[in-house]
């Protein structure tokens, strides 16, 4: 599934009168002069990791309770929730106005290096030179990563940014950036895992914190307050020398912020920091710091370990559409430096590797991350002074992608309000008649799919978005294949496609109304879910990827693991090949059923077959 990310402003607010007089008439002992203050929370919740618009956008909704407003609180609430469209990669950025403040949205362009939405100086400063590439390699490996610190507002920060220093690969196991003490029991699962935790309580006492954490042994357990990391009870092995030195000399070069003081970490919960006192400001030391160069300087890492990978990438042929092995591990490792070895045989065999090469061999060619990789090798490779001829970089030299328009947002909309100014005692409950119908916004993302031709004319046909369902074998030559010789039968599989469209995206709705309804009820949308995979088997229609993994998930909210357990089944049965997010989902189906019996299973073929370091 999508990541959730949730930004949260908590405060203090006087308890209102009327809930005083409510305790007051359940015999609770008050002074009528008490001040009786209360926690709340403002929070915004979304797939979109904006931290710093929806930080600015709390703030300033908590100082617009506090004093007048020509706009009451649900109108600039319904104005950012509705009516700020979401920036296209590259092209335009967005400007959005709140009170005094205004912030820009923007996404990178698909031919740069993604920006990190988060600050990722945060992690420099915690965490010296030694650590962060020890913890680089860890995360490399896909070892069981729990970072833990008092102030929770930097464990978010800090897995965001280590997860943005791993492209072009992705992080595909469990990732819970603040996790409730509650569920600490997740700190035993046998996956990898990146988890932030707050230890509450125990904040000060790290050895009593560890063990009544359960930590296991073979976690990797970064303490941000203290610079300090244990390493698991298993050996891992170093990055090589050379991209080790080099990134170490690029990290005095572009991020010599490390405060061994800590502090930074003083004000760090604060929404409203306070100003620094003179002495502070006289004391502050001089910083290097240089983010879109230190990001490149971490991409350098796979630029140089991975220079001649597409050499031993096995693409598909029509003779064999599916190969058993899509990466020639052996080959690889007796080309690459002897001191490298024993680093890459491990970093070749996890699963950010593995998902790497299948969608650079299955979607190498409309992946814009694969694209700019495999560009940024070659162009790496033009500044040696040894090559004579240059490898032309069209996808890395498109100026066309570049930022150069800006989106402004509309303001609050004041129609039809009956004060001139709203002011607060405390922070109101909402009124729902002082909210108000949504503008029509053009979307930004469907005018950059209208305006790019170049891209359009290149697929040579529209698309359905995520529900794209042409998607196998695209970046192999596929001539050799045998072509289709009638136009019958061309309509024939044009209208077989069509339907299996329809049916996928079936799939992909009725999750949702399998998430919004109860467990019992969800038991019971599950057997029409399965009574349409039995109609699409028979009537010789093929579910795609998507479709399989709404009825993962849909297992795993419906409390049937058992039954994700027969979908693979049906996934094998038709020759896809399940890969990490696919067994991801079924061991979360699994961990939310505790009290479910599951059938015996073995996993046999699929793994072994698919994983690139498997050799005839």
């Amino acid at each position: 599934g999508r990541r959730v990310y949730a930004s949260v402003l908590t405060f203090h607010d006087k308890l209102p009168q009327d809930s005083l007089d409510k305790m007051a008439g359940m015999h609770v002992e008050l002074d009528k002069s008490d001040t009786i203050w209360v926690p709340k929370c403002l929070c915004v919740v979304s797939h979109w990791p904006f931290h710093d618009a929806y930080k600015e956008f709390l703030k300033q909704l908590y100082r617009l309770s506090v004093s007048t407003s020509r706009i009451p609180l649900e109108r600039l609430i319904c104005n950012f929730m509705h009516e700020v469209p979401l920036p296209p990669e590259g092209l335009i950025r967005v400007q959005y106005t709140i009170a005094d403040k205004t912030v820009y949205i923007q996404r990178c362009p698909t031919n740069k290096l993604p920006a990190s939405r988060v600050s990722m100086e945060v992690l420099f400063t915690l965490l010296d030179k030694e650590n962060l590439t020890l913890l680089f390699t860890c995360i490399l490996l896909e070892q069981k990563i729990l970072v833990f610190s008092e102030k929770i507002s930097v464990l978010t920060v800090v897995t965001e940014t280590l997860l943005t220093l791993i492209f072009p690969f992705k992080w595909d196991h469990v990732y819970v950036p603040v996790l409730p003490l509650q569920l600490l029991e997740f700190l035993s699962a046998p996956t990898p895992f990146v988890i932030g935790v707050h230890p509450g309580s125990l904040a000060h006492r790290r050895e009593e914190f560890l063990k009544a954490a359960a930590c296991p042994d073979d976690a990797v357990v970064v303490d941000l307050d203290h610079n300090r990391i244990r390493m698991p009870s298993h050996e891992v092995p170093l990055l090589p020398e050379r991209p080790r030195k080099k990134l170490r000399e690029h990290l005095d070069m572009y991020a010599d912020v490390f405060d061994g003081s800590r502090k930074s970490l003083v004000m760090v919960d604060l929404a409203f920091p306070m100003a620094p006192t003179p002495e502070e400001s006289d004391a502050k030391v001089e910083t290097k710091w240089n983010g879109q160069q230190l990001q490149y300087s971490f991409l350098r890492v796979f630029l140089s370990m991975l220079q001649r990978y597409r050499e031993y990438l096995v693409m598909p042929t029509a003779e064999d559409p599916q190969p058993d092995i899509l990466f020639r591990k052996d080959k690889f490792l007796e080309h690459s430096p002897k001191e490298s070895r024993r680093f890459l045989n491990q970093f070749l065999d996890t699963s950010m590797f593995g998902i790497f090469v299948e969608h650079r061999i299955f979607e190498g060619s409309k992946d814009s991350e694969h694209v700019f990789f495999d560009e940024a090798i070659d162009a790496k490779s033009n500044r040696s002074a040894l090559r004579f001829s240059k490898k032309p970089t069209p996808f890395l030299d498109d100026k066309l992608k570049a930022v150069t328009r800006t989106h402004v947002v509309v303001s609050p909309n004041d129609d039809g309000l009956s004060q001139t100014s709203y002011a607060y005692a405390t922070f109101p409950r909402m009124e729902p008649c002082l909210f108000c119908e949504p503008r029509e916004i053009r979307s930004l993302v469907t005018g950059e799919l209208q305006n790019r031709k170049s891209d359009t004319a290149s697929v040579g046909k529209s698309t359905l978005g995520s529900l794209q369902r042409l998607q196998n074998l695209g970046s192999f030559d596929a001539t050799a294949s045998s072509k289709l010789s009638a136009s019958k039968q061309a309509n024939t599989t044009t209208n077989q496609q069509m339907r299996e469209t329809v049916y996928g995206t079936w799939f992909l709705l009725h999750m949702i109304v399998i998430a919004e309804g109860d467990k019992s009820d969800a038991r019971d949308q599950m057997e029409l879910v399965f009574h349409i995979l039995t109609r699409m088997r028979d009537e010789d229609l093929q579910p795609d990827a998507a479709s399989y993994m709404a009825v993962l998930e849909a297992c795993g909210r419906a409390g049937q693991p058992d039954r994700a357990l027969l979908v693979l089944d049906g996934m094998q049965a038709r020759g896809l090949r399940p890969d990490a997010s696919v067994f991801g989902t079924i061991m979360k189906a699994v961990a939310s059923s505790p009290g479910e019996q599951l059938p015996s299973f073995q996993s046999s073929s699929p793994l072994a077959r698919r994983s690139p370091s498997t050799s005839r």
